[in-house]
This record gives C-alpha cells, structure tokens and sequence, in this order.
C-alpha cells in the first residue's frame, strides 16, 4: 500500500514481497516481483495559460507568470522568433514566473515568448505563446488576470485587470479600460474575428453557457485615455472544457 501523498512517476519502479507460512510453521515460502512504472497510453494534457503584459516601456521589466491545472510542475520558457532571446530564457527552466528585461527587446518587434509545462509522473502541456513587445513610449504595463484552469463552459469565468505606471514617469493619467471577447481561430485575423461580448471597467465576467466547450477564446484589455500616448491593449488566451460527470448508484446490493 502506498502512503499518503505517494506520487508515482515513469521510470519508477515497484517491489512487491509475499510472504507464506504455514499455521505450525513447518512451511515458509517467499517470493518477490518488480515493476516498472510506465509512461501513460493516453496522458491527460495539462491546461496552461500565461497571464502578463503584451507590451513594455524602455524602463521596465515584464514579469510573465504561467499557471496549469496541477501542481508540481516544471516550466520550460523560450522564444520562438529571437535565437538570442530564446538562449536567455532558456536559462529558466523550472519556475513558473519570468521576467524579461527591456534591454532584450527591439522597439516594434513582436516577441513570441513561449511557456511548456510537465509534470514528474508523465503529463505535458501544449506549447503556449504570448506576445511581447518594447515601446519607445512610456506607456502603463497592462496585465490581464486569468483564474486558474481549467475553465468549463457551464460556470462564470471573471477576468481583472491591472495597470501600472512605467518606471519611466510617475504621472497618474486618467483612462478607461475595454474589454473585448472573440473566439480564437489561428487561420483568422484578429481585425476579423466575431466579438462575442463587450464590457468597460476594470473588471470583465463571462456569463456561464455563453461560451462552447472544447473551444478556444482570446480576451482583449484595452486602455484608452487622453493622456496617454498611444493605446495599450493586453490579450490572453484561454480553453474552454466539458466538465466532468459524476454518477452514482444508490439502493440495496440485493
């Protein structure tokens, strides 16, 4: 019997010991059998998504934090169009929070900044991308908040957003936030895809079974004032799952 909180991982392996003896412990026989721990047929993949800022003042530092449906796992950081980028985050393999420096990036370039996830005991995550850039305005880090995974369709999602000033000016500019929910469709521009809902402030719900399960969605955050010097708009992208069904049977065994 395994303790309490026992993990099994592939790769593992098994000892299992019997033992016989006879009531007038004339007769003694033990055996002995090892197993070893395989990778799953079918791994469940895990449900990951990055919450941090799209785009960054030459001043700041854009700390990206990945999440996924179970603990202990390890995260694997890179960049898929910037081999100098990509050799830095490299470099952190385990944790589940970045941090990219403004003197990495390029004013104008958009930076593919990817995040895969695994656990010990043989589930992986499929490979998410958020997109970074550096601004030569001093513009607020706008990051949207995502509850943790996994999202079912059946229940209300809450989004909240928050922006903060750039290291590069300390003057409070007055704006107001729009939130913008599309589905995600990796063929279709985002100019061209169906707005499912609208809302203003800092906060945005999506009403239970307004969403399809099995689907993707983005979420766009836009801040809009006229103090500011450009627009800034954060997105994040999240999966929508059935949920499970329980069941039971009650009655008499007879």
């Amino acid at each position: 019997m395994l303790g309490l909180d026992s993990i099994l991982a592939p790769g593992n392996t098994l000892l299992f010991k019997a033992k016989f003896t006879s009531f007038n412990g004339l007769a003694k026989a033990d055996s002995s059998q090892s197993i070893v721990v395989l990778q799953p047929l079918s791994p469940i993949l895990l449900s990951l998504s990055i919450s941090g800022p799209n785009t960054v003042g030459q001043c700041d530092t854009a700390t990206l934090l990945a999440e996924v449906t179970l603990q202990q796992a390890i995260f694997s950081w890179g960049c898929l169009n910037d081999k100098q980028l990509n050799s830095v985050l490299k470099l952190q393999t385990f944790g589940s929070v970045l941090t990219v420096k403004s003197t990495y990036l390029t004013p104008g370039k958009r930076y593919q900044i990817t995040a895969e996830a695994h656990t010990p005991f043989g589930l992986f995550s499929d490979t998410v991308v958020h997109i970074l850039t550096l601004s030569a305005s001093n513009i607020p880090l706008l990051t949207i908040f995502l509850p943790p995974p996994p999202h079912f369709r059946s229940r209300m999602v809450q989004f909240s957003s928050e922006a903060e000033l750039s290291m590069c000016t300390g003057v409070q500019e007055n704006a107001a936030m729009i939130w913008t929910l599309v589905e995600f469709n990796s063929t279709e521009s985002a100019d061209y895809a169906v707005v499912l809902a609208r809302s203003l402030g800092s906060f945005f719900q999506i009403p239970a079974e307004l969403l399809k399960a099995n689907q993707d969605y983005k979420i766009f955050s836009t801040i809009i004032g006229s103090g500011l010097q450009q627009f800034v708009q954060a997105e994040i992208r999240f999966h929508t799952s059935s949920e499970p069904i329980s069941a039971n049977i009650a009655g008499g065994n007879r």
